[in-house]
């Protein structure tokens, strides 16, 4: 319906604001049609009730590209145990970040997905 759609896009344009603040190495505007993608891609239902989850996640994706850019890496705490525990939702992000990855010529480590997941964990993305 109509109002889901605009309520999506004012999601996408806080969070572009957000980003246009947090990052120095990625352009907003480009950043959020790809984490638009992304997002789309993972076929995930976003409600009203998970519009600030959909923000957080859109900021943490943008920070997460500029810090991919810059060289700065991120460690996740007990990773390997998360990705066991996580398998199926960590493959299905592993492969739907590729495209990211190509577009900004960047590796997104192992680290990056469990922190993903941890935000996507909300959307029972295992399922």
């Amino acid at each position: 319906n109509k109002e889901s759609f605009k309520e999506k896009e004012t999601v996408y344009t806080i969070a572009k604001k957000l980003l246009e603040k947090y990052v120095k190495y990625v352009n907003p505007e480009m950043a959020i049609s790809s984490i638009k993608e992304f997002i789309e891609a993972l076929h995930l239902d976003f409600n009203d009730n998970k519009k600030e989850n959909l923000i957080d996640l859109i900021v943490h994706l943008g920070c997460m590209l500029n810090r991919c850019i810059h060289g700065d890496e991120v460690k996740f705490a007990d990773i390997e145990e998360f990705k066991e525990k996580n398998s199926k939702g960590f493959r299905k992000i592993k492969g739907s970040i590729k495209k990211m990855e190509d577009e900004y010529e960047v590796n997104i480590n192992d680290d990056e997905i469990c922190y993903i997941l941890t935000i996507l964990n909300i959307y029972d993305i295992n399922n």
